[in-house]
């Protein structure tokens, strides 16, 4: 099998980033985008509590913490392509799973799960792009991808409050 392995350019390079972009910034506005929606979720998952219902937070914090090393030695056995082509599709059965929860005890496995395919997609996202990315364009590159990475923080809460507020918590996972 042939592999071309010269670098993207114009229009493919720049349909790369974008869909990689994308990817981070799905990843990066659950964890606000769910914040908000606690309350939501908690008396929709049998009537737990809200503390019980911070769990999903502290859950995704851990297994986003847990993927971060994972993806570089997954990537070193299978390729970074790969790797993150599988991590986000368990990214989304995890959302599947979480969206689709009638308890507690289903919901809290699908957030570890959706935040260590998370936590497995971030590194590599940034990595391919950077290595797309001509040597002289390396510095913006990753100011860019600084700035891609910190405003699903803040738009992730708007998302997530409207989708609570006029469709379903549920939709959180959804997108």
């Amino acid at each position: 099998m042939f592999v071309d392995n010269r670098p993207l350019r114009g229009w493919r390079l720049w349909l790369f980033i974008a869909t990689l972009a994308l990817g981070t910034v799905v990843v990066l506005s659950n964890v606000p985008g769910y914040t908000i929606t606690v309350p939501y979720v908690a008396g929709s998952l049998g009537g737990v509590t809200p503390s019980f219902g911070t769990w999903g937070t502290t859950d995704h914090m851990v297994g986003l913490a847990l993927g971060l090393p994972f993806a570089r030695w997954f990537s070193g056995r299978f390729g970074d392509y790969r790797v993150y082509v599988v991590a986000f599709l368990l990214y989304a059965c995890a959302a599947c799973v979480c969206a689709a929860s009638e308890t507690l005890w289903t919901f809290l496995p699908g957030r570890i799960a959706l935040g260590f395919a998370g936590g497995v997609t971030l590194p590599l996202a940034q990595s391919l792009a950077l290595r797309e990315f001509p040597e002289r364009r390396r510095t913006w590159a990753v100011g860019l991808w600084g700035v891609l990475s910190m405003t699903p923080l803040t738009i992730g809460v708007f998302l997530g409050g409207w989708f609570a507020e006029f469709l379903s918590w549920r939709w959180v996972f959804y997108t």
